[in-house]
């Protein structure tokens, strides 16, 4: 059996996912509007995909904090602390963000369903367009973090040790 990576380089392998999932989730969130048969359940698709991608996004937070204090070591490292403080500061406002917005959709899903009557369509669609539109801000800020950790490993030659001690 290979080797497990060391906590930091474990960074590398846990960020990828919760990207491609907080990324997918809104266009389950605009099918649960088109396609009303079956918005419940394409809502609760969304809705674990976000849970999904959220949870990712504190693991790829923890494993980011060691894969930091990791590079602080290195020659590459020291040379971009500046960059690595930034991605590091990014990623936390990332983590933060994608738990607010699976907060603020479970609550979307859920209040019609406390309170035993749908929304009207109108009001369903404002609070749905709504929540996009913060959604999109919030990938706007898994990018702004995905780029910095691009920009750390192809022009600065930071990287995470991957191979086990």
């Amino acid at each position: 059996m290979p080797p497990l990576p060391p906590p930091g380089g474990a960074h590398v392998l846990v960020a990828h996912f919760p990207i491609a999932l907080l990324l997918c989730a809104p266009a389950l969130v605009v099918l649960a509007l088109l396609v009303p048969k079956l918005r419940r359940g394409i809502a609760l698709a969304a809705l674990a995909v976000m849970a999904m991608g959220a949870t990712g996004a504190v693991v790829a937070a923890g494993t980011g904090e060691e894969a930091a204090a990791e590079a602080r070591d290195t020659a590459a490292g020291r040379d971009a602390a500046s960059l690595i403080h930034e991605h590091e500061e990014a990623g936390e406002r990332t983590r933060t963000a994608f738990l607010v917005l699976f907060g603020l959709y479970g609550g979307l899903q859920l209040f019609p369903v406390l309170r035993k009557r749908e929304f009207g369509r109108k009001a369903d669609l404002i609070l749905h367009g709504v929540f996009l539109l913060l959604y999109a801000v919030g990938c706007l800020q898994l990018a702004h973090t995905a780029h910095l950790g691009g920009r750390l490993v192809h022009e600065r030659g930071v990287h995470a040790p991957v191979a086990g001690k």
